[in-house]
């Protein structure tokens, strides 16, 4: 596995980790806040728990692979003066910096041997515009991973490209993009989880989208996802349907993804 999948994986699992290990019970006057997203589950028995502290913050992720009874991975957070500090997973350790209220530089930690990753996030008019990976070389560190997002007329993602440069040249060569359209006017629960990471205070939910179209770096079709809900009265999906063709019609992967809330 390269690193720049390694920590690409591991920089994505991040953003879809929820919620608390603490079991408190709210004080007088304090509400769990409603429509937090408590369960996924897609195809038969692979399901993604989430748990929350008693004022919605995010802080632990169960995955359950579906071939086992035992949790399967989990990722617990915590949080410093209401901001997120860090994740842990196994051995490792994700570390959360911020500045003027938003994600800045994010760090990979392992128990035994340190600071082996990070990624710095930079922001215009309010939304993430670029992430840069940074690895270990030599004693110091270099670039080698990039991703670059745009966004359309009404403030929806509309593409996320993919570089890398691994041999560390200065140059950075597109590795693949992704392109977003069809957006509903539906708040996407899992994709809010990782705005918040990124800017701690947004009280703006993403919106659904129905397709994704998937390109290599030289623009050539390698396949296109469909999506299509059913919602609750709330407007919340509880069901996505996934359908996913190559570029020949022929259809690749199909599954459908059930949404659980605490209310």
């Amino acid at each position: 596995m390269t690193t720049y999948f390694k920590y690409t994986v591991l920089a994505a699992a991040m953003i879809f980790a929820a919620a608390a290990c603490r079991k408190d019970r709210p004080q007088r006057g304090q509400h769990t806040p409603a429509h937090l997203l408590m369960r996924t589950t897609e195809g038969a028995n692979k399901v993604n728990r989430y748990e929350y502290t008693q004022n919605g913050q995010l802080s632990k992720q169960v995955y359950f692979a579906g071939f086992t009874t035992a949790d399967s991975a989990y990722m617990t957070f915590s949080y410093k003066d209401g901001m997120p500090e860090k994740m842990s997973v196994g051995g490792e350790e994700t570390r959360y910096f911020y500045a003027n209220g938003r994600l800045a530089k994010m760090e990979v930690h392992t128990v035994a041997d340190g600071m082996q990753y990070y990624w710095e996030y930079q922001y215009e008019s309010g939304r993430l515009v670029q992430e840069t990976g940074f690895e270990k070389v030599n004693g110091g560190w270099k670039a080698n991973a990039r991703r670059v997002l745009t966004y359309d007329a009404q403030g929806n993602l509309a593409k996320r490209e993919f570089f890398s440069d691994d041999n560390h040249s200065g140059t950075f060569h597109k590795v693949h993009y992704v392109e977003y359209t069809g957006y509903l006017d539906h708040p996407d629960p899992v994709e809010q989880l990782a705005v918040k990471r990124q800017v701690p205070g947004t009280q703006t939910a993403p919106r659904l989208c129905t397709k994704e179209h998937w390109y290599d770096g030289q623009g050539f079709e390698e396949w296109t996802t469909e999506y299509s809900y059913r919602f609750n009265e709330a407007g919340y999906p509880v069901e996505k349907a996934v359908l996913s063709k190559n570029p020949d019609g022929h259809v690749i992967n199909r599954t459908t993804i059930t949404y659980a809330y605490n209310r």
